[in-house]
């Protein structure tokens, strides 16, 4: 997906899915976010649509995110451990695409992570096609600035049983609030 109508589109979804989140722990009056809350799902499956947008595909297989998650450290010195904790514990790239994105929800390290990494040109423009969202600077600037919206909440997140994330249709397989 290329189309700027159809990356605006995710960018408004993935900003109502935060402000859904935001909005339940308000209501709450509780900051913990924990498993199976449908803006939460909301808020994962719009992220990993922009991050999947524009990937360079090779001839053979698929790339996902992970692959461009894994140059974190070239970014951000210090985030070795993540890597690692995603690696041993996820089989497969789908899988550790979402257990990332997942496990820096858990540390409030997300919007960091993503900024070191979008920033690198170098390295973005590797993995990212010239259309891609994460490209763009001012629909990523978008993204990351909704994601900061987060750090005032507290995740926990299933990780160690979270093998359901390898399941390539786990998106049909959760509640959620927009799904199409």
């Amino acid at each position: 997906m290329t189309d700027r109508s159809q990356q605006k589109k995710l960018i408004q979804q993935f900003g109502h899915a935060v402000r859904a989140l935001l909005n339940l722990a308000q209501s709450r009056g509780d900051r913990v976010i924990f498993e199976d809350l449908p803006p939460l799902n909301d808020l994962c499956f719009n992220l990993e649509q922009i991050l999947s947008d524009g990937l360079k595909q090779p001839f053979f297989g698929t790339i996902t995110p992970w692959e461009y998650f894994q140059n974190i450290e070239q970014c951000l010195p210090g985030t070795k451990s993540i890597l690692n904790s995603t690696r041993n514990i996820a089989k497969t790239s789908i899988g550790r695409s979402r257990l990332f994105i997942r496990i820096a929800l858990n540390e409030r390290s997300l919007g960091d992570y993503l900024n070191a990494l979008v920033w690198n040109e170098k390295i973005t423009r590797k993995f990212y096609i010239d259309t891609a969202l994460i490209v763009r600077e001012d629909e990523i600037s978008e993204v990351i600035n909704i994601v900061k919206q987060l750090e005032g909440l507290e995740f926990k997140l299933f990780i160690k049983e979270a093998t359901e994330l390898y399941n390539p249709n786990y998106w049909k397989t959760v509640p959620m609030i927009y799904k199409d």
